[in-house]
């Protein structure tokens, strides 16, 4: 031990100066005496001291690696370990304040406590709670052992923004739950006092009071609305004081896969006993495996017709019909957002009135009729997020999907189809003239109809629509741009003149043609940001190209007064991806940012990619800009 002592003493203070024993010290597997001694040494400079902090937990992960997993570390892991862990830890906090000796700090905080075994057939759960008011955070640990001392399982968990030492202790308490419900006979011991780094002298605390008791509703529910609601409800058997704490929640998720009726028992009884006033958020996920015969419908109701529903989210997986939601959840006043998935039969009556509706979500669920969405929709007055998602494996009933909402400022629309045969009677009308953003991914290629849009501000088209002159009017005035056309040509997006078009990202594919983009530069008078992301774009031979760039009759306004980052995503050294790079160097004055990636699915060698680094890198430029090429888009330089 003694070239542990010299190492502490060192004035280099160098972990590195370290020689490996040539056997594990007795000392890391049974005890930690040394820290002890060391502690208590007041010769022992202030900054050596703030490093056995990290010494010790390293040792103590190596002993529960040992006694638990039979992994065994080596002296020189552990140590080099602890060192950098150290090290990172000093060189972002302030390491010239001058801590006070280990002895002080944790003086009067630990005391040895006799283990007192368990009664014949039972266990004892030994819990550890710690604390730092100054940060939040907290941490807590538990141990189980049988009569005879034998360690049956062990656990940890680590929290953040933790307001009391109270709390943290219920934490710890409430950790043991998910053992505790396999076990009858459990005895839980809260055998070590709280670890609490205070600012002030704590005030001493009788050892028999009950400090639980001291904390209001108001935190017992905070704390509860920390662990899964199946947890909380299980709190009910601890003591008097919480048998109906848990039925104030305000937020109630619900997550089941397993089909065991004990489950859906739960579940049902659970939300029979809730009473709270407001449920800020119902959550309600059930997997495959849901019982068909669970009425999983009447809890939606309860919570509608009892008290406020703030937020309700359903999602059913089960392998038959799709349910009805209640009546009564089409005229929830003070409903703000709903989503609805899979499972779910959408069959509105009439009248439809959610007044306080602010977003709503419809995920590849299904409609009774062609008019149950539209009625849904027209209920809606102050709807503002509205998404959207359809696959072609679902039959939703509906042929014509109609978007008429005066309020709505966002729109997600998703339409997914993976089979060979184009449903030529579908089709997409859209009459929102206060939307802002609009997202459509399409790869059916419905037709498409849409009102004026004069607020539209953000766009992200990926579609293979079949395009009228109306759908890209809407987009003229629009300032952010995200094109992809699935395919499809690119030359209709390109001649359309985006007057007040700041940022705009495209995704060329192979048959477009390269004289597209010259158009597109010269339609875009205020263009700022320009990326471009061609991953996929592989020829099919080196001498294939049948892209070719066209370069514009004068040079673009964007080039010559706007334009100021360029990227290039997925590069593959083709003539006309040379051509363009080429031309928006030489011609943007006020480009202050260039960045060029290599396209990551090629086989090329690696001198043949520092080649076309090279040949990019010495491409000229008119601004003085910097341009960095890299080898892939996952490691791409950034310079400014």
């Amino acid at each position: 031990m003694e070239s542990k002592y010299e190492m502490a003493q060192s004035e280099n203070d160098d972990p590195v100066l370290w020689k490996q024993p040539s056997s594990v010290p007795k000392c890391l597997s049974s005890h930690l005496e040394i820290f002890k001694w060391i502690g208590k040494n007041k010769n022992i400079k202030p900054n050596v001291r703030l490093r056995f902090p990290w010494i010790l937990w390293h040792l103590w992960k190596a002993r529960n690696a040992m006694t638990f997993e039979q992994t065994c570390l080596d002296v020189t892991t552990i140590s080099s370990k602890a060192m950098d862990d150290a090290h990172t830890w000093l060189s972002t906090n302030d390491n010239t304040i001058v801590p006070p000796p280990i002895t002080e700090i944790w003086a009067g905080q630990f005391k040895r406590i006799r283990w007192l075994k368990p009664e014949a057939n039972s266990v004892k759960c030994n819990i550890s709670v710690s604390w730092d008011p100054t940060t939040g955070n907290a941490g807590t640990s538990w141990l189980v052992r049988d009569h005879s001392g034998l360690v049956i399982c062990h656990d940890r968990r680590s929290y953040a923004y933790v307001f009391s030492a109270l709390e943290v202790e219920l934490l710890g308490f409430l950790s043991t739950k998910p053992f505790s419900r396999r076990h009858e006979k459990v005895t839980r011991d809260l055998g070590f006092k709280t670890l609490i780094m205070p600012e002030a002298e704590p005030s001493p605390k009788p050892e028999d009071e009950d400090r639980i008791s001291e904390l209001s509703d108001d935190i017992l529910i905070h704390i509860l609305l920390l662990v899964p609601t199946k947890d909380a409800v299980t709190t009910t058997f601890l003591s008097k004081r919480w048998r109906f704490v848990w039925r104030k929640l305000p937020r109630l998720d619900y997550r089941e896969t397993r089909n065991m009726k004990s489950v859906w028992w739960f579940l049902d009884e659970s939300m029979r006993f809730h009473d709270a006033p407001l449920i800020e958020k119902l959550s309600i996920r059930l997997g495959p495996e849901c019982p068909t015969d669970v009425d999983v419908v009447r809890w939606v109701a309860k919570a509608v017709d009892r008290c406020v529903l703030r937020e309700l989210k359903f999602k059913l997986l089960w392998k038959t019909e799709p349910v009805r939601m209640p009546s009564s959840l089409y005229t929830c006043e003070t409903l703000t957002k709903l989503i609805l998935a899979d499972k779910v039969l959408v069959d509105v009556p009439c009248p439809v009135y959610l007044p306080s509706l602010h977003q709503l979500e419809l995920l590849e669920i299904v409609y009774k009729d062609e008019d149950s969405h539209v009625r849904l929709l027209s209920g809606c007055p102050v709807l503002k997020r509205l998404k959207v998602s359809r696959q072609d494996s679902v039959d939703d009933n509906v042929r014509k999907f109609t978007v008429k909402v005066p309020s709505l400022l966002e729109l997600t629309y998703m339409n997914t189809y993976f089979g060979e045969d184009d449903d030529d009677d579908r089709s997409l009308v859209i009459d929102t003239p206060c939307l802002i953003d609009i997202d459509i991914f399409d790869t059916l290629g419905h037709s498409c109809s849409i009102e004026y849009m004069p607020r539209l501000i953000r766009a992200s088209v990926s579609v293979k629509l079949k395009l009228v002159d109306k759908f890209l009017k809407c987009l003229s005035s629009i300032e952010y741009l995200k094109l992809d056309p699935v395919g499809s040509t690119m030359a209709p997006w390109c001649n359309v003149v985006y007057t007040l078009l700041i940022e705009c990202r495209i995704y060329p594919y192979i048959s477009w043609s390269g004289s597209s983009l010259g158009v597109l530069l010269s339609n875009c008078p205020k263009l700022k940001v320009l990326l471009v992301e061609s991953v996929s774009d592989k020829p099919k031979s080196e001498n294939h190209d049948p892209v070719l760039w066209k370069q514009p009759n004068s040079v673009p306004k964007c080039l010559s007064s706007h334009l100021e980052i360029f990227e290039w995503i997925g590069y593959a050294g083709r003539k006309y991806q040379k051509e363009v790079i080429r031309y928006i160097l030489e011609n943007s004055k006020y480009l202050k940012k260039a960045e060029i990636s290599l396209n990551s699915f090629s086989n090329l060698e690696e001198e043949q990619k520092k080649k076309m680094i090279e040949e990019l890198e010495s491409m000229p430029r008119v601004s003085t800009s910097l341009l960095r090429a890299s080898p892939t888009f996952l490691d791409t330089l950034h310079t400014e």
